[in-house]
C-alpha cells in the first residue's frame, strides 16, 4: 500500500496479521533501498534479496 498524506509519501508492507513495514519516501527509494540492501524490511524473508541471484540492481546517475 502506498500512502500520500499531504505531500508526504510512506510505503507500508503488510505481513497479513495487522502488523507492517512503515517506509517514509517514494517507490523507487523503497525499491531501490531494499534491493540494494540499504534497509532490511522484516516483512520479507531473511534471504531476501537473495544475495545469490545473478540479477542486480543498479542506480541511473544522471
Amino acid at each position: 500500500m502506498i500512502v500520500d498524506t499531504q505531500g508526504d509519501w510512506a510505503i507500508l508492507v503488510d505481513n497479513g496479521f495487522g502488523d507492517y513495514f512503515e517506509y517514509k519516501g517514494s517507490m523507487t527509494g523503497f525499491l531501490y533501498d531494499v534491493l540494494s540492501g540499504s534497509i532490511i524490511c522484516p516483512k520479507f524473508s531473511k534471504d531476501f534479496p537473495n544475495k545469490n541471484s545473478k540479477n542486480t540492481f543498479v542506480a541511473l546517475k544522471d
